[in-house]
């Protein structure tokens, strides 16, 4: 059978009827709904996911902004089609994107959906020929946002508690820090902490003195650095067994930053963490004299 040749189409038919078929192929493969409408509102195109919605109400699109069954939640400062995007954009002809609208579905369930209008124009004239609509259901992401939103605020909430809480822990500890100090300080007697290597961590105001040198100055410090015995490498023998986890009580004969002398009795003393791990040394001594006034003292 021959073709007429006088009804097959022209080139610009053809363009044409090529034009539609991409348009409603790209139409059927977007996951959101996308509907268009000439300038008054009636709808002219729908594609599968907006005529799925439609059939939620058992109706088809007939006019934006949405079909039977479906009814838009207004906003408190908007009447009810007016704060829908499409009437906005067929009104001013200038495009919105991802508008939040709340509505409600033909089963009484609440849903948001995300929309976005281009107005269309003539090409030839450039009047407003209508919109395109495009809609996605965003109820479950906007579930989520509002959870997550719940968990940030719950969580700076804890955060805020702890903050406060460990603020207070730490003004105890430098409470109890400063007390602790001032007892050590008034001790007479020389109170040092001495970690491995033998370095100075802590040093009361006797021990200070006695080595002519200020807080900050003595932390750090090597003992040998700080105060020099009469028989030192016996005081070091002694402080490394200290150190292995053996108590030592011994004299010593001391010379000051002065350039005085005097005999000391003193104590070393592992200091021991969790599981008996011995971390340090702490040490004590007394001069002689002293120790023998207060022991004096206390049997009167």
């Amino acid at each position: 059978m021959e073709l007429d040749p006088n009804n097959l189409p022209s080139a610009h038919e053809r363009a044409l009827l090529e034009r539609d078929a991409q348009w409603n192929a790209l139409l059927t493969a977007m996951n959101d709904a996308v509907v268009v409408c000439d300038e008054r509102g009636h709808v002219l195109v729908a594609n599968a996911i907006a005529q799925r919605m439609a059939a939620q109400g058992n109706a088809t699109w007939r006019r934006m902004p949405l079909p039977a069954g479906w009814d838009i939640v207004p906003a408190e400062d908007a009447a009810n089609d007016a704060a829908f995007p499409t009437a906005l954009v067929l009104a001013d002809a200038r495009e919105r994107r991802n508008v939040r609208v709340h509505a409600t579905r033909p089963n009484g369930k609440h849903c948001v959906l995300d929309v976005s209008v281009v107005p269309l124009f003539e090409p030839a004239s450039g009047r407003l020929a209508g919109a395109a609509t495009t809609l996605a259901d965003v109820t479950r992401r906007v579930q989520l946002e509002a959870e997550v939103e719940e968990l940030r605020d719950g969580v700076i909430e804890l955060t805020a508690s702890h903050a406060q809480e460990l603020l207070h822990l730490n003004q105890m500890l430098e409470r109890s820090t400063a007390f602790c100090r001032a007892i050590t300080d008034a001790v007479p007697a020389q109170v040092a902490y001495w970690e491995r290597g033998v370095i100075c961590r802590y040093a009361n105001g006797a021990f200070r003195r006695w080595v002519g040198r200020d807080s900050q100055d003595t932390l750090g410090r090597s003992r040998v650095e700080l105060y020099v015995a009469q028989d030192d490498a016996a005081v070091q023998r002694r402080l490394e067994a200290a150190m292995q986890g053996h108590e030592e009580h011994f004299e010593i004969d001391l010379r000051g930053a002065d350039g005085g002398r005097a005999v000391f009795c003193m104590s070393l003393v592992p200091a021991r963490g969790r599981e008996a791990t011995v971390h340090g040394v702490y040490s004590i001594a007394f001069e002689r004299g002293a120790w023998g006034r207060v022991s004096a003292l206390k049997a009167g």
